[in-house]
């Protein structure tokens, strides 16, 4: 299931990244909004009519087998599975307060980002290219590596640390992002090549981060389903959970956080919480204690202490 639900939601993913680089890049500038969003529209009907008219199709090619005796719909759910245990149950809860940093991550660079590279529709297209790029390599990184093997709490945990010590880096070399931008402008700062500068800026500061982002989706899953006829219904409802977070991270981000902390506090406190999931999960009974589980733990717990240390920017610089 880990595997699948990685392959799908990088596809996924992927193509939403694609369509922020048309819409962005070529349709907006070349036909302007109104007919790129009648063209979305096309697409949709476009894709629908074909799935409608190959699902007849699969139909008449080959009818599925009902059991007389089961309720039609039913066939293919399974039992429901045992109770988890405490260790997995709170892997859901840490993935939807990891959709809520993921905003509050999203949110927060593109606003420091805005300062680097502007606020234009190319800007605001290349920091979006750049975190579903992450998302969807994640999550196609994790199917390929470790979507076959079972997950554990502890592999989530591993993840959150290293979305936080990830984070933590690029908050504190973030100032220099400014140099890189302006020397390149300097040297190639003509035609596409802006575009490109605004990327490149923008995958230095969001693409590490994000790529450990769309592992914890498919993590999740694997750590948390079991029954293959119930995927449907576990996926959805753990995707559910992540989009909640989701939801709660942008409010809390664009409404609470930055106006009232600023864009650097708020992103340590997105990194704290990173951190603090990690240990949670690392430590949670009822398995044991192992060596890997402990330096796991107390290696988040060093760099949440040296958050404290990460000087705030430069005013005059940002």
């Amino acid at each position: 299931i880990g595997r699948t639900v990685g392959v799908l939601y990088a596809t996924n993913t992927f193509g939403a990244m694609l369509g922020v680089v048309t819409a962005g890049y070529w349709l907006l500038p070349a036909i302007g909004n109104r007919a790129t969003i009648g063209l979305a529209v096309a697409a949709n009907l476009a894709v629908g009519g074909l799935a409608v008219a190959y699902s007849r199709r699969l139909r008449r090619a080959e009818p599925a087998p009902i059991d007389p005796v089961a309720p039609a719909g039913t066939e293919l759910l399974a039992p429901p599975p045992a109770r988890r245990d405490l260790g997995v149950r709170l892997t859901v809860l840490a993935l939807g307060i990891s959709g809520s940093v993921s905003m509050i991550y999203e949110v927060a660079w593109t606003r420091a980002l805005a300062l680097v590279i502007g606020s234009s529709t190319y800007a605001f297209t290349a920091m979006l290219v750049a975190f579903l790029l992450g998302i969807a390599g994640g999550a196609a990184v994790y199917a390929l590596l470790w979507g076959g093997r079972r997950a554990s709490p502890a592999l989530f945990a591993a993840l959150q640390v290293g979305i936080g010590l990830t984070a933590a880096l690029v908050l504190l070399v973030f100032e220099r992002l400014h140099a890189l931008f302006l020397l390149s402008l300097k040297r190639w700062g003509t035609g596409g090549f802006v575009e490109l500068v605004q990327f490149v800026v923008s995958a230095h500061a969001l693409l590490p981060c994000a790529l450990l982002l769309g592992a914890t989706f498919p993590c999740a899953v694997a750590v948390w389903a079991r029954a293959p006829g119930r995927a449907g219904l576990e996926v959805g409802r753990l995707y559910a959970v992540n989009m909640a977070g989701a939801i709660v991270g942008a409010i809390l981000a664009g409404f609470v956080l930055v106006p009232a902390l600023g864009v650097h506090a708020s992103l340590k406190v997105a990194i704290a919480v990173n951190l603090a999931l990690a240990v949670t999960l690392a430590l949670v009974p009822p398995r044991p204690v192992t060596v890997w589980r402990f330096g796991l733990s107390g290696v988040a717990l060093v760099a949440a202490a040296g958050l404290l240390f990460i000087p705030r920017w430069d005013q005059g610089i940002m």
